[in-house]
């Protein structure tokens, strides 16, 4: 049985986090503008979920990366991010730039990586 559509999406968040499977779709207002979706689970369970984007376009980049002959680590590129100080850019991963384009990491001409942000400006290209 499915929750009605005028229910709250927070009751069923906050179950999740103990469960993280729910024993009925969660089919809201609420959690569809969150985007959140439901996906079969295992035993006829559902599984409630929020798409973030951004995750495959770090593993992307990796695999390219690596299949250049870097020997780029996720971890070491993590803890070194962790390092650096807030950004003063941010990238907008959900417009359609980056909806999976055929060449990732995308470059320009010159070889630099190509970001969008509104002040565009050369970044460090080594990654291990």
């Amino acid at each position: 049985m499915c929750l009605p559509a005028t229910a709250s999406v927070e009751e069923p968040i906050a179950r999740l986090n103990e469960l993280h499977e729910a024993p009925a779709p969660v089919l809201t207002d609420a959690a569809g503008a969150a985007n959140f979706t439901n996906e079969g689970g295992v035993d006829s369970t559902v599984r409630f979920l929020h798409n973030v984007m951004g995750l495959w376009v770090l593993s992307e980049t990796l695999r390219v990366w690596r299949s250049r002959g870097s020997s780029a680590d996720l971890g070491r590129l993590l803890a070194a991010a962790a390092e650096l100080p807030a950004p003063q850019h941010l990238v907008d991963l959900t417009t359609t730039g980056f909806c999976r384009p055929a060449t990732w990491p995308p470059a320009s001409a010159n070889g630099w990586p190509i970001v969008a942000c509104r002040t565009p400006r050369p970044t460090r290209r080594s990654c291990g």
